[in-house]
């Protein structure tokens, strides 16, 4: 199915970190995964993928560290 079918890599963005390259996923990609995964349907995924996001973004706009464990720490700096 389309859904399990990796995405080809020059339809992802890609950025560099401290670990080097890697691949940015879209938010199609991540709702598409919730219903492969979990059975979620994908209006609901979008608004949970929504919800999500601007949970982070609440906290972090607040001043915050966003933590996922064992996944990413997400914090807010200012450039120099």
């Amino acid at each position: 199915s389309a859904a399990s079918s990796p995405s080809t890599p020059s339809s992802r963005a890609r950025a560099s970190s401290k670990a080097g390259t890697v691949e940015a996923i879209a938010k199609k990609e991540l709702v598409e995964e919730l219903k492969s995964k979990l059975g979620v349907p994908l209006q609901q995924g979008d608004r949970l993928v929504d919800a999500l996001v601007e949970s982070i973004k609440d906290k972090l706009l607040k001043g915050h560290q966003v933590v996922l464990k064992d996944f990413a720490a997400i914090k807010v700096t200012e450039k120099k």
